[in-house]
């Protein structure tokens, strides 16, 4: 089951109640003005293959709790204002960093040094598109027979 709001100018806080869909496999809640933090609860989403949470507002630290989603394949936490340090463990060790681009206080390693705020406008709609195609191959890949 597959719940894609995408682009929607929700606002607000991600609701706890969102583990309540134990059936999603698929969650796009991205182009968004969502703030707050991720709710921890989403990691009890077992059946969770894909979270786009991209292109919001949504801040504090990424959920430790999320390294433990065994079925999550893809997280894009890109674009949003995220801090601290970045989990390297699971799948969050392996995804590319273009996940979790545009989160300037978000560190990752043990230097934990910053990026720089600066950012060309046109490198973000490449990224953005190159996301965006990721995201309908791996829909197709997901409906096809």
């Amino acid at each position: 089951m597959q719940l894609n709001l995408s682009g929607n100018n929700l606002t607000g806080e991600i609701p706890a109640s969102i583990s309540h869909g134990s059936h999603l496999t698929f969650i796009d809640l991205s182009r968004n003005k969502l703030d707050g933090a991720i709710p921890k609860s989403v990691s009890k989403l077992e059946n969770l293959n894909l979270l786009n949470l991209s292109r919001n507002q949504l801040d504090g630290a990424i959920p430790g709790e999320i390294v433990l989603m065994k079925s999550l394949t893809m997280l894009d936490l890109s674009y949003n204002n995220f801090s601290g340090r970045r989990p390297t463990t699971g799948l969050l060790g392996i995804l590319d960093d273009r996940f979790f681009v545009g989160n300037p206080n978000l560190c990752k390693g043990d230097s934990c040094s910053l990026p720089s705020r600066q950012s060309s406008n046109s490198d973000g709609k490449r990224l953005s598109t190159k996301i965006m195609i990721f995201v309908i191959m791996f829909t197709l890949f997901l409906c096809s027979p």
